[in-house]
């Protein structure tokens, strides 16, 4: 047991140094998204699922989400698929959405959290660094006026990945 302490203390010493330190802010979580280019996509996606009223909310909010790079890396047409489908583009991101402001060092030890949409998500720590699922939490602690953001380096899990192209029955 002692050693188990130890290494989530350690665990969570390191992710402390790596947390984007920042003041909270008075930009809500849909603000941020929309002022920076860190974001591009993400924003977008959100505004085009009508997400972003919930978002300018008061929370607090927790938000797990993927960075620019995990949406440049699907193909074309996954993209133009999951742009297209609204429900499941919403499914995908209302996946990292979790109510209550939780900052990495809560998640030392490992959390499960439940999501605004009835999910969870399980937080563990592997390799020295935080997953959920396969997918690890690369960015933390970016500060919101209703809560704050943690950037993953791709989607949550494989359920959550867009869709596969249809081939087409013609």
């Amino acid at each position: 047991m002692l050693r188990t302490t130890t290494i989530a203390l350690t665990i969570a010493s390191l992710l402390i140094g790596q947390a984007v330190i920042a003041k909270t802010t008075d930009k809500d979580m849909a603000t941020t998204f929309k002022n920076s280019k860190k974001f591009g996509y993400l924003s977008d996606s959100l505004r085009r699922v009508g997400k972003t009223k919930q978002l300018h909310g008061a929370g607090p909010f927790t938000f797990f989400v993927p960075k620019n790079d995990a949406f440049d890396d699907m193909s074309y047409g996954k993209w133009v698929e999951l742009w297209n489908d609204k429900p499941q583009l919403n499914k995908v991101l209302s996946r990292g959405l979790v109510e209550g402001k939780h900052d990495a060092a809560s998640f030392a030890g490992g959390a499960t959290l439940r999501t605004v949409d009835g999910g969870t998500l399980k937080i563990e720590l592997k390799d020295k660094g935080l997953y959920i699922g396969d997918t690890k939490i690369k960015d933390t602690d970016i500060q919101c006026s209703n809560g704050v953001v943690h950037i993953l380096d791709g989607f949550i899990d494989k359920n959550a990945d867009p869709p596969a192209v249809k081939e087409s029955t013609k």
